[in-house]
């Protein structure tokens, strides 16, 4: 018999070759898919804690300032700009005094998405949404992603109390609130499950 034919045979055929590159395919259709969606749930988070942070620091500012601070949002087309201000006459945040210059501006305008790309303050328009425990029924406003009242302005007192209320962030797909609770200025952080219909932290 002939040595050679006792050699291995090397290589791969066509047909083991196109099974290969078919289950390749397959896996990074699973695959690439799944990984856009924990992209995006992560960028709504950072957003999310980004708010929470902010909201953090105002506190802190008023309380070791004594002084009253407060954030301002204002709707720029789809997107909203906020900014930081300080009470200087002593008589609390007003929208007359920021108008004015009385209340100084400490820092912004700034836009949530310059340090998380895609994120902007809004509700996902697929009603209805249930609202944030222990809230009952769903969210009527969904073209109102700040809800702390008709100004938009989120006050912050030097005994640390807070103006009560709620800021969604969206990605369009995955959406997180940032509430804010007035008597303690305490804040958290909710996660929407779209599936579910229902918040969790």
């Amino acid at each position: 018999m002939n040595p050679a034919t006792h050699f291995p045979r090397r290589g791969s055929s066509l047909a083991e070759t196109v099974v290969a590159v078919a289950i390749v395919a397959l896996l990074a259709a699973v695959a690439v898919p799944e990984l856009a969606q924990v992209r995006s749930r992560a960028r709504v988070e950072a957003g999310a804690r980004e708010v929470a942070s902010l909201f953090h620091k105002c506190r802190s500012q008023a309380v070791s300032r004594s002084r009253s601070v407060a954030l301002k949002f204002e709707r720029q087309g789809n997107s909203y700009l906020y900014a930081v201000y300080e009470d200087t006459n002593g008589d609390g945040i007003k929208i007359s005094d920021i108008a004015s210059g009385a209340d100084r501006l400490v820092a912004g305008p700034s836009h949530i998405g310059d340090s998380t790309q895609g994120v902007e303050f809004s509700i996902l328009q697929r009603p209805p949404i249930h609202k944030i425990p222990p809230q009952s029924g769903s969210i009527t406003n969904m073209s109102d992603p700040i809800q702390f009242g008709s100004l938009d302005l989120v006050s912050f007192t030097p005994l640390g109390s807070a103006t009560s209320g709620t800021a969604y962030l969206s990605d369009g797909d995955h959406m997180q609130a940032v509430v804010l609770y007035g008597p303690t200025g305490r804040t958290r952080v909710w996660r929407y499950v779209n599936e579910q219909n229902r918040w969790v932290q």
